[in-house]
């Protein structure tokens, strides 16, 4: 998952799965009030990726060169994407099977 903004991050394959994985948590977020829920649930979405060999990339200003997020940047980053109203453009319909997705390319 690349942690920027613009169009090179919003089109990244990993980046796509992501968003199409919150999109699918979101209303089950949404529908939460306790916040220790909330926090459960936004770990559960970083281990699913962490687990499947995704990470969470951010690059430096520096050197340019992209870092690994800390585990609170992390729960940070997929917490405030839960929040969203809007529906997140770029996403990969995580909802498909993988053979439906090879179909419609």
């Amino acid at each position: 998952v690349i942690c920027e903004r613009g169009g090179k991050s919003n089109r990244h394959a990993g980046t796509k799965r992501y968003r199409g994985t919150i999109e699918r948590f979101k209303p089950q977020y949404q529908s939460m009030t306790a916040k220790t829920a909330k926090t459960n649930l936004s770990r559960k979405i970083i281990s699913q990726i962490q687990e499947s060999g995704g990470r969470f990339l951010k690059k430096a200003e520096k050197s340019q060169k992209y870092f690994i997020l800390s585990p609170i940047e992390t729960t940070k980053k997929v917490s405030q994407a839960m929040r969203e109203k809007k529906h997140l453009k770029w996403t990969e319909d995580c909802t498909s099977t993988e053979s439906e997705k090879k179909t419609s390319n």
